[in-house]
Order: structure tokens, then sequence, then C-alpha cells
């Protein structure tokens, strides 16, 4: 999968990687929109000591793909929005992403993705 990493600069480069891997009480989502904060770049330029670059993209949307031990709220082909894990790996700047289940919610139907 593509992904975007953004470094001190701010620079960011788009990458190669592989589809992360769903953990306990985690999803993974196939990012349909993802959202940009200033709080996003200004962690990758150096906001946060020690972090070098980052795939913040916290704010994002899109369809359950995967789902790991212990989820029960959601099911393979749900359509969420998600709050990443701050700092976390795995955010929205990618085709595929971790969401953790108590940080999604359902979006229904009439609802679009950028909504």
């Amino acid at each position: 999968m593509k992904e975007a990493l953004a470094y001190p600069g701010p620079k960011v480069d788009v990458v190669e990687s592989p589809i992360p891997t769903a953990g306990p009480f985690q999803m993974i989502v196939k990012v349909a929109c993802v959202g940009l904060n200033p709080k996003d770049w200004k962690v990758a330029d150096g906001a946060v000591p020690g972090v070098t670059y980052s795939n913040e993209g916290d704010d994002f949307s899109g369809v359950v793909h995967t789902v790991g031990q212990g989820v029960t709220e959601f099911k393979v082909g749900d359509r969420v929005g998600v709050f990443h894990k701050t700092l976390g790996p795995g955010g929205g700047w990618a085709e595929y992403a971790i969401a953790w289940e108590s940080m999604a919610f359902h979006l229904a139907d009439h609802v679009s993705f950028e909504g």
C-alpha cells in the first residue's frame, strides 16, 4: 500500500508499506478520506521531541477491511469514522489504517466519508 510519511521541514515522502495487521480491539480500515490539522504537520516538523517522522492522519473515514480479536461493535464492510491514536502507528495518511474500536463510530449510509 502507499503511505505518506512526514518529516521535519516539513517534507513528505510517499512510500510502499505493508498493510497493517489488526491487534486486539483494533480494525484495519480502507481509508476513503483523511483530514489534515495543524497538529499533524507540527508533530512531524519537530514539535514533539524525538519524533523524526510520522503518519499522523488522526481523523479519517473509510470501510472496515479486517477486525482483530475482541472487536464486537464492527464488522468487515462497515462504514466508519475514526479518531486515530495520536503518535500511534498506522495513521490515516495511507491506503489502510489502524483503528481502535473504542475510537471509531459507524457512519450512516446518508453521510459522506468527507462529512
